[in-house]
This record gives C-alpha cells, sequence and structure tokens, in this order.
C-alpha cells in the first residue's frame, strides 16, 4: 500500500518537472518563485513550531522547579535548627556536640 503512494509521488513530481520543461523561460521562473516561496513558508512554519514546542517545555520545567523551590523553602526538609533568622543545618553539627561549629 505505502509503495503504490510512494509511486503516485514519484509520478506527481515526474508531471510537474515535464510541464516546467515545457514552458517558457519567463514562466519557468515564475514556477520556480512558487516553489521557492512555498518552500520558505514550510521552513518558517517549522521553526515557529519547533519555538513553540520548545517555550511550552521550557516553561513546564521552570514552573515545575519553582513548585520544587517553594516546597523546599516552606520547610519540606528537616534537621535543621531556626534561631531567629540563622538556620544551622544538622549535617553541620559534629556527633555529641551541643556547640554550634566556629566555621
Amino acid at each position: 500500500m505505502i509503495e503504490k503512494g510512494f509511486a503516485a509521488l514519484v509520478l506527481i513530481v515526474c508531471l510537474a518537472l515535464l510541464l516546467r520543461m515545457a514552458q517558457g523561460r519567463a514562466q519557468q521562473a515564475r514556477w520556480d518563485a512558487f516553489w521557492w516561496r512555498l518552500w520558505r513558508r514550510v521552513q518558517r512554519a517549522g521553526a515557529a513550531l519547533r519555538q513553540g514546542w520548545g517555550q511550552a517545555r521550557s516553561r513546564a520545567a521552570a514552573r515545575r522547579q519553582a513548585a520544587d523551590a517553594i516546597e523546599r523553602a516552606r520547610g519540606g526538609r528537616t534537621g535543621a535548627t531556626r534561631e531567629g533568622n540563622v538556620i544551622r543545618p544538622g549535617r553541620f553539627k559534629r556527633d555529641g556536640d551541643d556547640k554550634p561549629p566556629l566555621h
């Protein structure tokens, strides 16, 4: 089935090229300009589609990272002690030592 589709596509391209050869020089130039314009439109549409897709993906990733950062800031981590506006993580504390490290 797909072979017939490819064969039909090749036949259409060959007939279009035959028609182009039968035209005069000015008509060939218009024909070529038409196909170049169409090709450029397809390229621009593809670039816009890729750009939109990339922006959508980056927006989703940014939203996810922001939600993770907010969750961490709300206190998602445990093991830290707060003394006023000073936060001391538990991993900086030495074993058996109640005083915080100096560095």
